[in-house]
Order: structure tokens, then sequence, then C-alpha cells
């Protein structure tokens, strides 16, 4: 008996069996790639998003594939009906995944329970870990994903019905489900994650799932038994043994199968590696992640249809996977030398709009994929003679080709890419493609000897002759960073594949700058630059040491650059880092000897290489503050460290007042964001505060209140600085300045928002392609809208004001704090609330005594005057700027009289004034000697200052105003040789260097002074002959040039160009054909690499080329 199936898509008329199998198959593809988006996340949150565990739980996902189809392949032929198998196959698929997050709590207890209770976190447990997550993995995803991978040989043995239609069919299916994936794979990651989250999403699966095992069911009610077959002219039910191991075109089916093993692996490998590289354009978001992987799959999935159009007479079926896998490896050469192509990384990708992005990966990804995915029906039908082998060789082609895929990911991850690097895995996998494709045609009976000859030659000429290079421009870019210059561009130099990412050093203008993926992790400062580094980054280390004094142990997450870890404060006793990479912490050790500070000499620090979440789990160790650092939220390594699950686990391993600490970029959250992950921080630490340090934010949460007390440990001389070796948090009022909402304005920033769970991970989902945010926090305007209203300092009480430990606030320093740094507040408003009359006119006084000296007075005598000042310290500075300005007005004045010599006794100054003189005598010893140390200075009087006791004169509070002067008259005489030894000069330069780079250190010292300060300490590292510290100094000054803004006059730039100046004079010298020479080597290295990268319009004319 007949079937009542019509022919295939071959040209016969499609009947409504096949029309309602392909149905099914197509949402069977969407509803497959969608558990698989949701499961990687599920399983990475439970077994974390090291390679080691990505790799495993892929190795159990698609191992179960490979298990279905085997199994299918082996059973199929027993099926009567195998259309009605395949919708119970369904069903039992949408049962399943209804249980997968369930049993993935579970699983997670059960592997702490196997191997937590650790007395640290571990590191990253190697193949023992490997197995117990594979092994945990196959308990979760067997049964869903075994049914998964026997759907298709069960679907090829019921509707392929002549083997005519062998290849045409199955290429046709196996090409629906395909395009099905890639919907799947755009509509999870771009619609139903970012909706509905992951467990709603799941069902997204299981309703598709059930309904096309109905439609499935009721197709198969109407379709004839699979013994109902035509035979024509290929061979019947009955064809002899010897077609089981041998097909027509003449070739072994063991040579095939290997070829679609060993196809299998190589196009895993590819995939990895453009995943890989593309990264460096588009980052490691889910939509990248989505984007890279539809269009790897869209490829296939055209490549089935080719492939089922070209799957007729089964000799020229054999031909065409021949040029299918030789085409692959062809157009790969092709399209990985254009990546590398210098034209490739210059365009400007950091401008980019989604749409090109897109596009970008569909040409890239295409043309390879195509020819991939045309091998599959042409191999199953080059293997199958008969219209009953169909489902049995579809399965066996599939569990094979699936074999090699689990092959490859292991191979490329742990040893291929990492231990060869980019180029030459592409080369290797390239010369495999085409080493299978000879192979082929050395196995088919009789063998087409110039096709064959031609293939091996083409082999031996690529893998003896192609070398090629790897894409150093492409490595250098940054995803949604501006195009650089091609001058300014870094130096890469040092690259290497790691298992979860690739990690690149590169060198640029006097620093390093370490990446993963593209993405920046850190900035490390060169040698000589220790003094300089004073980045915002100390914040993170030292404000919780400040809040919570009794801190000893702490948790860094995140390696990065190891600057955190540069400025730990000392009493900090155990350090624990974990870094997902291994390589980060490689690449930070081949620049050891050439960085300012190496952070791994710090007998304190333990580095633990392992996701976080995996290796707290693990442990029951507890820590006093963890500092959480993850560079770029939306990333899959990182976007799991901002929900509330990670601040549990996080809560959980911290002692009962232990303080969690969270660095959050301005530029990667907009309103709602920042709302949503205030709101996660509230859920787990009712007592968050939040903080701003340029444009970063910190996020501080405890079980405990931050505010009662606030910073126990501040005094009036300075407390906090010894406790947290950090110049700008000294002071109650450094920390003041930073901190914009306390706890009840976190809680007012929270109200209403959703919080960030691993269900729904909004810093996951909401990331574009192009990596735009708009109305990102660190836009113009939007942090004085968000948090303006519910900054602490515009409330009309604000009680942390009240509550500094034991030191007073000084409001007048405060201020200048937030002038300079203030986006967020009403300055005048915040004056008025706060402000008392006397710090108000003080502030004032202390802001005119440069440009308008008797405004000063005026101001200072009024706050005299009001009898009402409070507070000791406010009127002994205002008594001490009052007559150091009002010896300043004599001295000028004398000047102007013609009575200058008299202006040296600084008694008969005073005589002539006796309010003055009185004045004077009631200042505090300290004030008073340094006021006389100040005249003795101006008068040209310095051997009478060397004799003070410079313990009489300088001042312990920089919040002072006469700080700086004092620390500049200890300069002035560390510096003056006159009378000392050799080694007491030796001695006293380097004193004043270290209290040059005290002052350069400060908050408060203006610009200009800045600057003076920076040539005095250029011709001090002369004196020291500190090379290294020359070098860093000129790269920071060559970069504040470089990024003034275009229309900076020409006066100002001078400013910046003159301690390049100074660099140079002593080194520099010209030749009789006027070419600069220099003394020092290394000065005239620095010249000419600054010269090479920004031309020399950057130097002062005198040092420019004639």
């Amino acid at each position: 008996m007949k079937s009542r199936q019509s022919p295939s898509p071959d040209g016969a008329t499609l009947d409504f069996a096949f029309w309602g199998v392909s149905l099914c198959f197509l949402l069977s593809g969407v509803a497959g790639l969608v558990y698989q988006v949701v499961w990687m996340r599920y399983l990475s949150t439970v077994f974390g998003t090291s390679e080691l565990a990505i790799v495993t739980v892929l190795v159990a996902y698609m191992g179960g594939l490979a298990l279905g189809a085997a199994v299918a392949s082996r059973k199929v032929n027993l099926l009567s009906r195998p259309i009605r198998t395949y919708a119970v196959l369904e069903c039992v698929i949408a049962l399943s995944a209804v249980l997968v997050p369930l049993l993935l709590k579970g699983v997670a207890a059960l592997h702490a329970g196997l191997l937590g209770g650790q007395a640290s976190p571990p590191s990253d447990g190697g193949p023992g870990e490997a197995l117990a997550f594979l092994g945990l993995g196959c308990v979760v995803l067997l049964i869903p994903t075994a049914c998964m991978g026997a759907t298709l040989p069960i679907l090829a043995a019921g509707v392929v019905r002549r083997a005519s239609q062998i290849g045409k069919r199955v290429g046709w299916l196996y090409s629906l489900n395909t395009f099905g994936a890639v919907a799947g794979t755009l509509l999870a990651a771009f619609v139903f994650i970012p909706a509905l989250g992951l467990w709603k999403t799941s069902f997204v699966g299981v309703l598709l799932n059930l309904l096309v095992a109905v439609v499935g069911w009721f197709v198969a009610l109407r379709t004839p038994s699979a013994g109902d077959v035509e035979a024509d002219g290929q061979g019947g039910q009955g064809a002899d043994e010897g077609s089981r191991t041998k097909s027509a075109s003449g070739i072994l089916i063991t040579p095939v199968l290997l070829v679609m093993l060993l196809s299998g692996a190589i196009s895993f490998v590819y995939e990895i590696l453009w995943s890989r590289l593309l990264a460096h354009v588009l980052g490691g978001s889910l939509v990248a992640f989505a984007t890279m992987l539809a269009s790897f799959l869209g490829g296939i999935a055209i490549g089935g249809l080719v492939g089922a159009r070209l799957a007729g007479d089964r000799r020229r079926s054999c031909y065409w996977l021949v040029g299918a896998e030789m085409a692959a490896g062809l157009l790969t050469l092709l399209l990985f030398f254009h990546v590398s192509s210098d034209g490739f990384a210059d365009r400007r990708w950091g401008e980019a709009t989604t749409g090109s992005l897109a596009n970008l990966c569909i040409w890239l990804l295409l043309p390879a994929t195509i020819c991939i995915g045309a091998t599959f029906p042409l191999a199953v039908r080059v293997l199958a003679g008969e219209p009953g082998e169909a489902g049995r060789i579809a399965g066996r082609v599939y569990s094979w080709n699936t074999i090699g895929a689990i092959l490859g990911a292991v191979t490329a991850g742990y040893f291929l890419v990492p231990g060869l690097g980019y180029a030459a895995s592409f080369k290797w996998a390239i010369t495999g493609n085409l080493l299978l494709g000879a192979l082929l045609l050395a196995c088919m009976r009789p063998r087409p000897m110039v096709s064959a000859w031609g293939a091996v030659a083409l082999v031996l000429v690529i893998a003896i002759f192609y070398r090629p290079g790897e894409p150093e421009k492409l490595l250098t870019l940054s995803p949604g960073s501006p195009p650089v210059a091609r001058e300014n561009a870094p130096e890469l130099i040092h690259h290497a594949v790691g298992h979860s990412a690739s990690v690149a050093v590169l060198e640029r203008q006097g620093s390093f700058l370490i990446r993963t993926n593209g993405l920046p992790e850190a900035e490390v400062f060169s040698k000589g630059g220790a003094s300089l580094s004073y980045t915002s980054i100390r914040w993170l280390p030292a404000l919780p040491v400040a809040l919570r004094p009794g801190t000893r142990t702490m948790l860094v997450v995140g390696f990065g650059g190891g600057a955190l870890l540069e400025a730990v404060p000392r009493c900090v006793e155990s350090i624990d880092v974990v870094e997902l990479e291994a390589e980060v912490i490689r690449a930070n050790k081949l620049i050891a000897h050439r960085r300012a500070i190496d952070p791994l000499q710090d007998e304190r620090i333990n580095v633990i290489v392992n996701d976080v979440r995996g290796a707290l789990r693990l442990t029951e160790k507890r820590y006093d503050t963890i500092v959480s650092q993850p560079s770029h939220p939306w990333t899959a390594g990182a976007s799991h460290l901002y929900t509330r699950e990670f601040l549990e686990l996080a809560r959980d391993h911290l002692e009962e007042d232990g303080t969690f600490v969270q660095w959050l970029g301005a530029h990667f959250v907009d309103e709602d964001l920042l709302r949503s992950f205030c709101a996660t921080m509230l859920a787990v630490f009712p007592h968050t505060q939040l903080y701003l340090i340029d444009d970063n934010f910190l996020f501080v949460g405890s079980g405990k209140s931050l505010e009662e007390p606030f910073l126990p440990e501040a005094t009036s001389e300075g407390g906090l600085a010894r406790l947290s070796n950090y110049p700008k948090l000294s002071n109650v009022e450094d920390v003041l300045a930073k901190l914009q909402l306390d706890e009840n304005g976190c809680r007012g920033l929270a109200y209403g928002s959703p919080e960030i769970t691993d269900d729904r991970n909004l810093m996951a989902t909401k990331q574009k392609l192009d990596g735009t945010r708009k109305g990102a926090m660190n836009e113009p305007g939007r942090l004085r809208e968000v948090l303006s209203p519910l900054h602490f300092l515009n409330e009309k009480d604000a009680g942390l004001l009240k509550r500094g430990g034991r030191g007073w606030i000084d409001h007048g320093y405060l201020n200048r704090l937030l002038q300079g740094s203030a986006r967020n507040i009403d300055l005048s408003s915040y004056r008025i609330a706060h402000f008392s009359q006397e710090e108000q006119l003080f502030t004032e006084a202390v802001g005119l005594q440069m440009s308008n000296p008797r405004q000063a007075i005026s101001r200072l005598d009024a706050l005299f005057n009001s009898g009402s000042v409070k507070g000791e310290s406010i009127l002994a500075r205002a008594r001490a700027l009052a007559v150091k300005i009002r010896l300043g007005l004599m001295r000028r004045d004398l000047q102007a009289r013609g009575r200058g010599e008299e202006m040296s006794d600084l008694s008969a100054i005073l005589g002539e004034d006796k309010e003055l003189e009185n004045e004077f005598l009631r200042l505090n010893k300290r004030h008073r000697s340094l006021l006389e140390a100040e005249h003795w200075m101006v008068t040209g009087q310095l051997q009478r200052v060397r004799m003070l006791d410079p313990g009489n004169y300088l001042l312990e509070d920089h919040r002072d105003p006469l700080y700086v002067m004092a620390a500049e008259i200890r300069m002035r005489c560390l510096m003056d040789a006159t009378g000392k030894t050799h080694d007491e000069q030796v001695a006293d330069v380097g004193k004043a260097a270290e209290l040059l780079d005290h002052l350069l250190s400060l908050t408060l010292v203006s610009p200009l002074s800045n600057l003076a300060l920076v040539r005095q300490r250029i011709q001090l590292a002369h004196r020291l002959k500190d090379i290294a510290y020359l070098r860093a100094m000129g790269w920071i000054m060559v970069r504040r040039l470089t990024s003034a803004p275009a229309k900076a006059p020409e006066r100002m730039k001078d400013l910046y160009r003159a301690p390049l100046g100074a660099i140079l004079k002593p080194y520099a010298s010209r030749d009789p054909q006027g070419r600069l020479l220099f003394s020092d080597k290394e000065i005239g290295k620095w010249y000419h690499e600054v010269r090479r990268q920004v031309g020399d319009s950057i130097f002062p004319a005198d040092y420019r080329r004639r």
C-alpha cells in the first residue's frame, strides 16, 4: 500500500501531513532555543559563569541531544507511527521543562552539600568540580534534551516515503527547526526575557511544546503507518546488508560519520572564535550574544535549505558535501583576512548603530555557516539509500555531529584558542575543513584522482604557507568607544585568550590598559607614578574602613588592574580576591616589574580564580566587608552580581555589622536602573547609602545603621586619614562631599521600583547592541534631576551634619569641596540652611583673601563683632587669617612708601599698629609661629625660618586655610642647600618630595597652585635623578593637554607645556644642525614616544622640530 503523502518540496505537491509536521518542527525550534537561552542563564546562577561551569553545562545540554538522537536512530525503525511518538516526545519535553527551574534549586543545595563547608572560597575546582557540574547538569537536563535530540530522526522516519525525498525532506526539517531556533533566540533575548523574566519565559516554551504536541497528534491521526513506503528504483525495505556499511557513492559509512563529527567540532571552534573576536566590536551583553547566535544559526538554517535542494543523487551529494566543507574553510580564510585588516579596525565601530552591528554579524557569519548547514542534509543523503533508513541515518549523523560540537567546545575553550591564539586557531580550523573535503574524496570509490590530489595539494599549501597574524588592531578596539586617531591608538603589548575571556594589555601615554573581551577593566600607572595614582577607585577600600573602623577582613570581587588593592588600608589584615579569569592575573604579573605599585607583592592578598557566586556557596567564611567592582554590569560574567540573590549570598558571608560596597558606573545606568538597583540593595541591606565618586556610584549597605554613629573615628585632627591611608578621605567633610543619599534618601529613590533578580535581571536585558543608553546618569543634568530632590544636604534637617564622630563640621571647608564637585545640590540654599552667620562670613573671607584682601578684612571684622562665634577652631582660624592679611597689607604699604628696608623687623611692623600687635599675641602658638615664618620668608630671611622647629608652625588639619602656606614654607626650607652637608641635602630633598606629593594629593589645591607645585616637584625629581617620576609626570601633563577642549586658549595650554619644558631642560641640547640631543637615554626615548604619538606641538616651542 502506498502512502497518501505527497512528495517533498522538490516540485511535487505538499500534503497536509508534511505541512503539519513542518509547522510543528518550526515551533519546536523556537521552543528549543527559548529553553537554551533561559536554561543557560539559570544554570549560570547555580554553577557560576566560569568557563568550567559554562562548558560543562553545555556538554550536559548537547550531550542530551546527542544521546537522544543516538537512541532514536537505533529504535526509530521499530515505530509504526513516528509522528505520534514525536507528539508524545514534545509533551514530555514540555512537562520536564517545567521541572528544570525547580530541580535547579535542589541541585544548588546538592552542589553545596557535596563540595561546601570549606574554610575559604575555593578556586575553580578543575576536573573534580567539572564532573560534579556535568553530573548535576545531566540530572536536570537529560530528559528534555534527550527528547529534543530524538525528534529529528523520528520525524524523518515519519515524513520520508521515497528515496528521492531523503536529503530534501530531512534538510527541509533541519532547516525549519533551525529557523525556529533563530526566532527563539531573538524572541527570548529581545522580547520574552526582558518582559517576562526567565521563569515565565520558560512557560512560553512549554506552551509551544504543548501546542506542537496537539498539532502533531492530530497530524499523526491522518498519517498512515511508517511501513507504507514507495520504492522508486533506489532500493526497497529489504536492501542488502552491504548498504549499511557502504553508500552508493562507494564511500564507507564510518568515514562520513567521522567527517560529520569533525565538522561539528570545527563549526563550534568557529563559533567560539567569532564570538570572542566580535566581542571587541559588539560587547558581551545578552543582546550581543543573541545577535551572534542568531546570525550563526541563520546561516545554518539557510545552508540546510541549500543542502536539501542539492541532495539528489548520492554520489553527486558526496561531491557537494566535499564542496561545502572546503568552501566553509576558504570563506572563513577570506573573512578572517578581512577582520584582521587595518581597514576593518579603523572603521568607526564605536559610533555604529544597532542595525549596522547586526549587519556585521550577518555578513561575517553567514557565508561559512551556510556551508556548514548544508553538510547535514548532504551527509544524510550520502548515507541513506532507502526511505526506511532516513530516520536511522539522520539520527546517527545528528548524534555524531553533536558529539563533535561537544568536542569542539571543550577543545576550543580549554586548549586550542588559549594555547594557540586566534590566528593559529583559525588556520588549523580552516585546514581541518579542507582536510575533511580531501578525506571524503580519498574515500570515494571509484576515487576521483584529480579532485582528490588537488584537494590534498590545497591542504598542504594552507598548512605550510598560510601564516596569518593576530588581528592586533581589532584587539585594541573597545565596544562603544569613540574612534581614536591612529597616532594616539594604544600599543598592544600582550594578548592572551583565557577560558572565559580574551585579555589584552595595552600601553598608552605612560600607563597600561587592561581589557577583557575589548572592554576596559583598569588603568595601571607605570613606574614613577606611585605618588600620582590617587584615582577615585581608592574610595572603594577606604570608605568601608572609615564607616566601620573595626574592619579587618575584606573580600574583593574582581582583580581588574589591582588599583583597588594598591590602596587597601593597612588596618585590614587579610584580603581575599575572587577573579573569574586567570589570564587577568597573568596579565598583571606580566607588567608587575613596570608598574608603580605591584599589589601581588602584598602578603595580605589571596587570589582565588573562580566565579564569586560559586566560590561563596562553597565556603562558610565571613568578612567584615565585601567590595564588589565588576566593571560592566550587562556582561554575562558581571550581570548576575547585581541581583538580589547575589546580594543575599554576600550578606550571608558578612559579619553582623559588616558592610557591602558596590561600584556602579553612572554611564552604565539610566534612572530606572539606578532606582531598581537601589531597591535591590535595600531589600537585602536595610541600611544603605549612595555616594558619587567622579562619575561612579558607590552603594554601601549593612544590616546595621551606618549613621549612628557616623564615621566614629573622625577627629578634627584628621583621624580618618590615619585610618584610610588616603589623603582625600581625612575628615568628615571629605565623606559628606561625596555622599549623595543617606539612608532616608535611598528609600526615597527606591520607592516603587522593581528589584533586580536572577529571574528578571534588568542589568542584562536593558543593554542595546550599540552600547548606547538613552538617559544615562552621566548625561548633563541627569544627576541633578534625579538626585537633587533626595540629596541629604537639601533636606531641612540634615542629621548627618551633626553626627560626624568627635570632630566638628567645618562648613567652610565642606563648601569649598562642594564648589568643586557638587552637581546635585543648591549651594546657596545649603549655606542658608546650615551656615551660621559667622561661618558664612569666614567662608567669604577665605575666598576674597587673594583677590580683595580689604573686603576679606571687612568680612572678618563683621565676624568678630557678631559676638556669637561658635567653636574655638573657627575663631582661631579667623584670627590667624585676619592677622596674615593685615600683615600683608602693612608690608605692601611700607613698600609703597619707600620704607621697604623696615619690613625685615616683624616687631617693628607690629609696633606701628597696637591693635594688630594685640591680635598677633592672642593667636595660638602654632599660628603665631607660622605667621612669623611667613614674614621672614617673604622678606628674604629664610635662614631665620630654618632655625624654627617645623613642628611649631606646620598645621595638622588641612581644612585650615593656612595649611598649604605652612607646607610651602617648610618645603622652601628643605630645598635650601645653604650650610648643609651633601647627606643632609639628599635627605631634605627626599622629605621635600614627600611633602610636595602630599600637597598634590589634596583636593583643594587650586589648578594654578597645582602647576606651580608640579614644577617644583619636577626640580626635586631632577635632584633625586628620579627619571621614572619625570616620565610619569610628563605623561600626565601630555594627557591633560591632549584632552583639553579644542577651543582652549594657547595661554592656558602653555601653562601645562611649562612642566614639560622643565622636564626636558636639564637634558636637552641642540647640535649644529639644530637637532635635539638628550644626555639621558630614557628622557630621550620618552620625548620621541610623545612626539610619535601626539606630535611635537605638545611641547614648548624650544623643544619642537626646527
